[in-house]
């Protein structure tokens, strides 16, 4: 902030009164009225936190124009940091009141020496009693402020400033408490005739002040004009000139805002309303009008928490107006200043008026033509189909019960682009993964057919469509039916079939008894000790048909039963040949008694062979059985959770992917479309864009709905769409009347009618469209545009491109946790790299990827952790396929491949700093509470060499950032070795648990001891700072981001509090009600007065509750009652002041077993009883 003065003048301060404080503020002056280098420093004030500040310069200064520079805000606003000057004032102190003057002191002292004009003569008061000096100033006068100097050594600790008309009435102009300054400029008005500086408080033998002079000189800077380069401008323009860091703000502490745009004339607004909150208001209401005078609501919403709203459709697709005003009633608490604030206001005009717009039509398709039961019925000709436009969608069969399914089989009329099958898993009812199939070799969908020939047993199967062919006719997908191969339990066809096997020496297991169909009695054993064994079945054969292909057994289920079972199995299978192939390998298999398989394949003959060197165990077979395989539709197929629908507005809504869809075959036909578009517009076009396109169609408007007009339609390069022969001609309408005279034949299945995806009655039409264009511009989407905050711009690739890399420098080496970014055009495949250079030999690594993406937003979880200066995001695998080459528009052969990013987001890990812990002297070994030190936002306990540290996984999603949080630590001794100490560790966040308690063994002298620990506060412990060197011990050693994050906490501790005894929940929860949200009441008896004090022979003379040696109990059920102590095994007595050792003669017991003969136990002492001692 520069003031200018009328002219040169003579000043040495300048007091700033606050609004909203800077940290820092400094002082430059210039004699002149032009040039930079003109200015010199003059003074300064650094850590201020007062409103008033004066800052006084080095000397007098011959000033034209004084400019106060500012430093960072003390304080926000709205939680922005913010900077508000009250007034600046700038004065000379050439003219002291107090010079010369009579002065009185309650004391009988020289108060001449505190008002003369030398800085070194003192004047002292005769004792440290309350002592004033009062000055009389001869006439009446008014002063801006004061000065108290005294000894550095001797400074004052509270006085009071007072000034009276009559000398006998004084009033308190100013008055300071715990004064530390020795040097105390005061800024203050006031006038009188007489001052009186009364002193009240000194940490000193006596007061002493070596200068006191009071000033009147006059404010040079009043009504003098003043420049700012930053100056407050958040006018309602800035909410709507398209800069999202720009912003319409109200005024703090407002109680109601009001916004309006003029759009200049009547608009028809169609494509909705967003306005883009920086303080979001909880109640407000936006209202219409055409004049000003008149105005009706559109939109009223309480209780608003989003950044963003949006009115359109489907609460209000559409209206028109000139003006809108956006009425607030009620600022959100969650800023703090009861702002209202506007980033952007943005209103989508409409060039098609016959959207949202009544229309009607005579017929539409039955909404149950394309129902999933479609896809069981074994009909080829009927089809399912999911809701219409989506990309993602799924059908899920129910086969009733348990099915060991062999293969299947799916045929698609309309293929997607992607899809994946599942099934449920009988045992474990879970969903498991099939197969996913893509596009592949330069097609552009999965094809009509795929099969599969490996089984598993399940009792629902699943298919999830991920991306749908943006086609022709549209975004279609449509399957025809899934037929199933499932075991046939009917015959085994291994029964008594002949057999051959490596070794068969063993009379009474012979290897016919691998097939007798007996499964617990016999069974087939090479020889005793053989670890290597095989066997042959030989299937019935079968003859074989002349053109057909070779014979061979349709086998579904392989079945064995073992005696033994074996380490290693292979299954091989014969067909059409002496060539054996492999089915299926088991490695390892060493209990299971069973071996089953499930799939479909074609053979003549068997083959088992078994290995069991690895164990040693012997090779046996019980029995093995073997099923053909037998085709099933699924018996029933859930009901669709996103069914197809159509409707009449799906040809008026904005989406082309949409559509309604009429009958098929001859109830497509003589269908009528009507249009009431509500009044009377001048039109320029109108544009029919069919999906699955009709023969023939007639068009007609009118102005009236009774005297119609044809209009001829024409096709162009572009697939289903119609527009006027004449364009560019305006003619008047209301209605639209669309004649569908002969719709759309399907020769495929009879089952598609007619499409019509968007009806177009358009104000301007397309000129340009087919004709020929130059242009001296270039493709230009520059990488900046994917970080300019903005969803409105994105980086785009080269046209044609199937890979691309973005780089992005964070100016230096940061800690990255968790990434976001968003896709205009969306890559399949991505990989995320990161590095601390960006040169050829750069070493990149991998952080993150990402396959099969089929979603615009992408967010990298924030485990995802890692540090440099360097981002590389790596595309591959564009999903668009069919965008328009930018040289040659609507022509489909030119379609090609493209990327595109609209924002890129990486969040930097802050924290890693402890808040309160315990260390050794040295620091080595510490145990704290530290924020954000592994994961962002999550508190955890650290240690040295995360011996005591685990992930808590508390599941808390509030950031504690800005926050009063209250926390504790309980760590509770389990149970104690030689040499180590088990111990318990509880953590709490506002009362309740933050993750799981834990154990942790810990040498029994970690930090144990009289004057072997101390509390350390904002650090994990002192050895981490100065940073170690190379050869120095390292707290940070093994601490998981022990390095990589500052081990300082950056926040504010208001209250600590040390317990001997560990806390149980119940307690910590009765702490936090009480002291950290108030009102509440204790839950623990933890205080000190609760139970009865004792002593203890390790501290004799410390009177502490149950002597240290129990705990104390509450009483249930009752607030603030006594206690009782609970003693520690050995101790008794009300304070547990006694041990066992101690009372008796014979020592301790806990029956009589443990007692001399005759002597009893005595079970409440634990204690041998004392004949001695009976009679007490």
């Amino acid at each position: 902030l520069e003031v200018i003065l009328a002219a040169t003048a003579s000043v040495d301060i300048a007091a700033v009164r606050w609004k909203y404080p800077a940290f820092d503020v400094s002082a430059l002056c210039s004699p002149t009225l032009t040039g930079e280098e003109s200015f010199d420093t003059v003074g300064a004030v650094f850590k201020n936190i007062d409103y008033v500040t004066p800052v006084v310069f080095y000397g007098s200064y011959q000033c034209r124009r004084i400019r106060i520079l500012l430093g960072i805000a003390l304080e926000s606003l709205g939680q922005k940091p913010v900077i508000g000057i009250r007034e600046v004032e700038i004065y000379s102190t050439s003219q002291d009141l107090l010079l010369g003057m009579p002065i009185e002191t309650n004391d009988g002292s020289n108060g001449e020496l505190a008002t003369d004009d030398s800085d070194v003569t003192t004047w002292m008061s005769k004792s440290k009693e309350p002592t004033s000096l009062t000055i009389d100033t001869d006439s009446n006068f008014t002063a801006w402020g004061a000065r108290i100097l005294a000894p550095s050594t001797d400074v004052m600790d509270s006085l009071q400033l007072q000034v009276s008309e009559n000398g006998e009435d004084f009033d308190t102009v100013y008055e300071i408490q715990a004064n530390l300054a020795n040097d105390l400029w005061i800024i203050a008005r006031f006038e009188g005739r007489y001052i009186r500086l009364l002193c009240t408080k000194t940490g000193s033998s006596l007061f002493y002040i070596r200068t006191f002079r009071v000033f009147g000189t006059p404010n040079v800077a009043l009504m003098q004009n003043t420049q700012a380069p930053k100056r407050w401008d958040h006018s309602g323009r800035e909410a709507n000139d398209g800069l999202p860091e720009t912003f319409w703000m109200s005024e703090p502490l407002a109680t109601t805002a009001t916004v309006r745009m003029d759009l200049s004339e009547e608009t028809f607004v169609a494509g909705g309303v967003t306005m883009q909150w920086m303080y979001p208001p909880e109640d407000f209401a936006v209202f219409l009008s055409n004049d000003t005078v008149t105005w009706a609501p559109l939109w009223n919403i309480t209780g608003n928490r989003e950044n963003e709203t949006f009115i359109g459709c489907p609460d209000n697709c559409y209206w028109e107006a000139r003006y809108m005003e956006i009425r607030m009633t009620r600022a959100s608490k969650e800023n703090g200043d009861g702002l209202f604030a506007l980033n952007g206001w943005n209103v989508y005009f409409d060039v098609n008026l016959a959207h949202f717009k009544e229309i009607k039509v005579d017929r539409i398709m039955n909404l149950t033509q394309f129902r999933p039961d479609n896809a069981i019925d074994g009909i080829g000709s009927t089809i399912w189909m999911p809701e219409q436009a989506s990309h993602v969608s799924n059908i899920t069969f129910d086969l009733i019960y348990d099915t060991l399914v062999c293969g299947f089989t799916v045929n698609w009329r309309r293929p997607p682009v992607a899809y994946s099958m599942y099934y449920l898993e009988a045992d474990t009812f879970e969903w498991r993964f099939v197969e996913r199939w893509t596009k592949t070799g330069g097609f552009k969908n999965v094809g009509r057919i795929q099969y599969w020939e490996d089984g598993f047993p399940c009792s629902k199967m699943r298919i999830q469509v991920e991306e749908v062919e943006e086609g022709p006719e549209g975004r279609i997908v449509a399957l025809e039916d899934v037929k199933l191969e499932v075991w046939d339990r009917v015959n085994n066809l291994a029964i008594h079939r002949p057999v051959e096997v490596s070794e068969n020496e063993i009379a009474g297991n012979r290897m016919e008894y691998a097939v007798d169909g007996n499964d617990f009695g016999t069974y087939w054993w090479p020889r005793d000790g053989a670890r290597q064994a095989w066997l042959k079945v030989e299937l019935d054969p079968l003859e074989r048909v002349l053109g057909a292909p070779p014979p061979g057994h349709e086998i579904g289920r392989i079945l064995i039963l073992w005696r033994w079972p074996p380490n290693d199995v292979t299954i091989e299978r014969q067909y059409d040949g002496d060539a054996w192939f492999i089915i299926q390998q088991w490695f390892g298999v060493t209990e299971e008694y069973e071996t089953d398989w499930a799939g479909m394949r074609m053979c003549t003959a068997l083959k088992f062979s078994m290995d069991t060197t690895s164990s040693g165990g012997e090779i046996g077979i019980k029995e093995i059985k073997v099923w053909n395989y037998k085709e099933m539709y699924p018996p029933a197929v859930e009901p669709d959770p996103a069914p197809w629908i159509t409707d009449p507005f799906y040809m008026v809504d904005p989406d082309i992917d949409t559509y309604w869809m009429g009958p098929p075959l001859e109830e497509g036909n003589l269908i009528s479309i009507w249009i009431d578009l509500g009044k009377l517009y001048n039109a320029t076009d109108i544009e029919i864009y069919f999906g699955f396109r009709p023969q023939v169609v007639f068009l007609w408007t009118s102005a009236d709905g009774v005297n119609m007009t044809e209009k001829k339609l024409t096709s162009g390069s572009t697939f289903g769409l119609l527009s006027l022969e004449v364009q560019g001609q305006t003619f008047t309408v209301r209605y639209v009347r669309l004649y569908i005279q002969r719709g759309f034949q399907d020769a495929e299945g009879s089952v598609i009618g007619t499409t019509l995806r968007d009806f177009g009655v358009l104000q301007f039409s397309n000129m340009a469209r087919g004709r020929e264009m130059q242009s001296d511009s270039i493709w230009e989407y520059p990488a900046g545009w994917s970080v300019d905050k903005s969803l409105n711009t994105a980086w785009t690739s080269r046209f044609g491109a199937q890979e691309a890399k973005l780089i992005y420098d964070l100016g230096e080496r940061k800690n990255v946790a968790g990434m976001s970014f968003t896709f205009g055009h969306i890559a399949g495949k991505y990989f995320i790299h990161y590095a601390d250079t960006n040169t050829n030999i750069s070493q990149w690594h991998e952080a993150y990827y990402g396959t099969g993406n089929i979603y615009a937003k992408v967010d990298v979880p924030k485990t995802v952790h890692f540090k440099g200066r360097y981002v590389r995001l790596w595309l591959l695998d564009p999903r668009t396929k069919q965008f328009w080459h930018p040289d040659r528009y609507e022509d489909i052969e030119s379609w090609s491949t493209l990327f595109s990013l609209k924002n890129f987001v990486a969040y930097e890990h802050t924290g890693g700093g402890a808040a309160i812990g315990f260390q050794s002297l040295d620091g080595m070994q510490y145990t704290g509470i530290a924020y954000g030190l592994r994961q962002p936002e999550q508190w955890i306990v650290t240690s040295e060499q995360d011996f005591a540290t685990k992930d808590m996984n508390a599941n808390v999603t509030e950031d504690d950032v800005g926050q009063m949080v209250h926390l504790c630590l309980t760590k509770k001794t389990v149970s104690v070795t030689q040499t180590t100490r088990t111990v318990l560790l509880s953590f709490f966040r506002n009362g309740l648990p933050y993750g799981n308690p834990y154990t942790v063994v810990e040498d029994r002298n970690r930090m144990f001891g009289l004057n072997k620990a101390r509390l350390v506060f904002g650090i994990r412990s002192t050895a981490h700072w100065p940073e170690p060197g190379p050869l120095d011990p390292d707290p940070r050693e093994g601490v998981l981001h022990g390095t990589t994050h500052s081990p300082f906490f950056d926040g504010q501790i208001y209250n600590v509090t040390l317990l001997k005894n560990a806390l149980t929940a119940e307690e910590v929860r009765g702490l936090y009600e009480v002291h950290a949200k108030g009102g509440g009441q204790e839950l623990g008896c933890h205080c000190y007065n609760a139970c009865p004090t004792g002593a203890n022979r390790f501290f004799p003379n410390v009177q502490v509750p149950c002597s240290g040696q129990g705990a104390c109990r509450r009483t249930s059920g009752m607030a603030f009652a006594d206690g009782a102590c609970e003693c520690n095994q050995g101790y008794s007595g009300t304070a547990c002041e006694f041990h066992c050792s101690e009372i008796s003669v014979y020592g301790c017991c806990e029956s009589n077993d443990d007692c001399p003969t005759d002597i009893e136990c005595d079970l409440v002492t634990k204690a041998c009883k004392d004949p001695a001692n009976e009679d007490d």
